[in-house]
């Protein structure tokens, strides 16, 4: 190699031998130096022309010593660092003592750039620039790294749909807000400004905050944990959080990192899920007693029966104008009362439809009117203003009844605490088509009505409250007291009648429910509910008469005899099917039970009309979920009956069926 003393040097002639032993030396130390050095290093002359390279920097670029001598340094340095940084002059680089420091891209032979970190320093009294150079083409790809990673990780940190904070764990600023993203900002309705003023305390509610210290406790010991806590925004409402939160180490320092997620639909949707289940669980409870009532009520509609049956049989027999004949009617009137609580019972168990009759509904009104006084309190004052001679409308008495009960059981809730007046009216009332109450219900066509009005004065509704009382299961009233049903089930009675119903209503100022029932009033409608009380139309015919409860088939046998046909009545259905095929010619018409031991009355129904096809076969029921009309025309069936059956519809039925045959 060329020795840096080769230029701008003193006369060697003029050296002591002591100055030239030092020379020497310092040449050998700098050849040393110079070959073994960890750095590539070249010299180059004034015009930066290399004049020598070690052997690390012809490694590092891939050329032999040859290959470099000759070029300037500026043909291996990348064009865009040229322009943009010029190379140093050598008087440039003369005027710093320390040398100049740089970062350039240097091309190896393969046409490969590499990233170095330079050190160029001038030779004291020489021509000649050292140029000092390592490798950090790693180091740079670590650091644009770490700088993507920053950027990726800083974005993600941004745009996250979750509220994420950054909070201090030193001291004092343990919880303290340093940074926050976006999403946090607006989920509370901050800045990021001032969120960043702030510790996370100040966003929890008082309750959360108070076990916010023991949370970071835990996340200081190195726990990582989650809880669903309530956070408050700047205007003051609260909202249900979820917040996953733990400890990270930054470069040295620990920083709690905590993740938030606004839980208000789903918390919504949670409590929906709960009030369901809820729901469900109360139907199915309500389906099991409903089996249960059912089965009840199908055993107490076999004693009515008789009951009933017995006392038509002996209001026939006695005078009227009697003392007995009214005990008589009174133990009808109870049995029917009972009877349409059977119905009832039926219909809550899904048992029975419901079944619309002509009716006065000024006597449903009085009849409900009495079971309310006796549970109403004496602060409670009942009026009634009933028109008389109202029109006829065709209902279901048991639904009806459903309808007053509920209505004035709501005005008893709205009164209970300072008591009041419950009015109850009954007038008739027209509808055309340009009154409100038509215009809001398009179901209801212009004509005569009944008007029901359940009034009260007390504590009345807002607004807010009137748009919903029609919905299932929304009630004002408290947990335990009411279900929410009773008015979307009078909505859905007055719907199926062909009716409707109003409220009006304000705070302090009462409430009052109008429904609305069509009349059926025409004198035909009316004749058909007058015939109901004449005594049973007489007939002729032989009658196969079968019930499995001896009291019904005595009762049977009775208003058959009574209405002049000829009846063989049975209780055991295998005797009464012997009976048809010994004499099948014989019989006119056949009236069977469904619900027998050995035989149910579909069955029976089938063997009498293979026996003989085209008997009529009339079947008496309560309820049996087997009784569909498939079922019943298949077994040759053309009436059915509901039990118990009174004597009027019998006779009706005989006639009418007789007379075809």
């Amino acid at each position: 190699m060329s020795s840096y003393n080769n230029s701008r040097q003193t006369d060697p002639g003029k050296e002591s031998p002591e100055e030239s032993t030092s020379s020497s030396r310092q040449n050998m130390f700098f050849q040393l130096f110079f070959e073994e050095a960890p750095y590539g290093i070249f010299l180059a002359d004034f015009h930066n022309v290399i004049i020598d390279v070690n052997a690390k920097a012809c490694r590092l670029l891939g050329y032999s010593r040859m290959e470099l001598l000759g070029l300037t340094v500026q043909d291996l340095i990348h064009p865009d660092d040229v322009k943009d940084q010029p190379i140093c002059s050598w008087k440039d680089i003369a005027d710093f003592p320390g040398g100049v420091q740089a970062q350039r891209r240097y091309r190896r032979k393969d046409g490969i750039y590499i990233d170095v970190e330079i050190h160029l320093k001038s030779v004291a009294e020489t021509d000649i620039n050292v140029v000092m150079f390592r490798d950090i083409t790693k180091q740079k790809q670590a650091e644009a790294g770490l700088r993507e990673s920053e950027k990726r990780y800083r974005t993600l940190f941004e745009k996250a749909g979750d509220a994420i904070f950054i909070l201090g764990t030193d001291g004092q600023e343990t919880g303290k807000i340093l940074d926050a993203n976006q999403a946090a900002a607006d989920m509370h309705g901050y800045s990021i400004a001032e969120l960043c003023e702030k510790c996370i305390q100040d966003l929890d509610t008082p309750d959360a905050a108070a076990a916010a210290p023991e949370r970071i406790r835990q996340m200081l010991d190195g726990h990582w944990i989650k809880a669903e806590i309530r956070h408050r925004k700047k205007d003051g409402s609260e909202f249900p959080v979820e917040i996953s939160a733990g400890l990270i180490e930054l470069e040295g320092r620990r920083y709690i990192f905590a993740f938030d997620r606004d839980i208000t639909e789903r918390s919504r949707a949670e409590e929906k899920k709960a009030a369901l289940e809820a729901r469900l669980n109360q139907a199915q409870k309500m389906e099991a007693l409903g089996t249960l009532a059912g089965g009840i009520a199908h055993d107490f509609n076999n004693i009515l029966a008789g009951i009933l049956g017995y006392t038509q049989l002996a209001q026939f027999e006695i005078p009227e104008n009697t003392k007995v004949q009214n005990y008589l009617a009174g133990i009808e009137k109870a049995g029917k009362r009972a009877r349409d609580l059977v119905q009832q019972i039926l219909a809550f168990s899904r048992q029975s439809k419901p079944e619309k009759q002509p009716l006065d509904l000024a006597v449903i009104t009085k009849e409900a009117l009495k079971l309310l006084r006796a549970s109403l309190p004496s602060s409670i004052q009942i009026r009634t203003d009933i028109q008389r001679h109202l029109g006829i409308v065709l209902a279901d008495p048991t639904q009806i009844h459903q309808v007053l009960m509920n209505l004035c059981a709501n005005a008893f809730h709205a009164m209970r605490a300072d008591g009041g007046i419950l009015e109850i009216r009954i007038h008739d009332a027209y509808i055309d088509t340009n009154e409100d109450i038509s215009q809001k219900n398009k179901s209801l066509h212009p004509g005569k009505y009944l008007k029901l009005s359940v009034v009260d004065t007390g504590c009345g509704m807002d607004e807010q409250i009137l748009a919903h009382i029609f919905e299932p299961y929304f009630t004002t009233k408290e947990v335990g007291e009411g279900t929410g049903l009773g008015l979307a089930v009078v909505h859905g009675i007055m719907e199926n009648h062909g009716g409707a119903i109003q409220v009006e209503s304000r705070p302090g100022q009462g409430t009052a429910f109008h429904v609305y029932f069509p009349c059926i009033a025409e004198e035909r409608e009316l004749a058909e509910v007058r015939a109901k009380l004449l005594p049973p139309a007489k007939g002729s015919g032989r009658i196969l008469f079968v019930d499995d409860e001896e009291d019904l088939v005595d009762v049977g046998k009775h208003m058959l005899e009574m209405m002049q046909y000829t009846a063989r009545c049975y209780h055991n259905p295998k005797e009464a099917l012997l009976e048809f095929a010994e004499n099948a010619a014989w019989y006119d018409l056949v009236i069977t039970d469904m619900t027998m031991p050995q035989m149910t009355g579909l069955q029976l129904a089938r063997e009498i009309t293979r026996l003989r096809p085209g008997i009529p076969v009339v079947l008496c029921t309560g309820f049996n979920r087997a009784v569909t009309p498939e079922n019943t025309a298949a077994a040759g069936i053309c009436k059915i009956l509901k039990k118990p059956v009174a004597v009027q519809e019998l006779a009706e039925v005989l006639q009418q069926i007789l007379k075809k045959g």
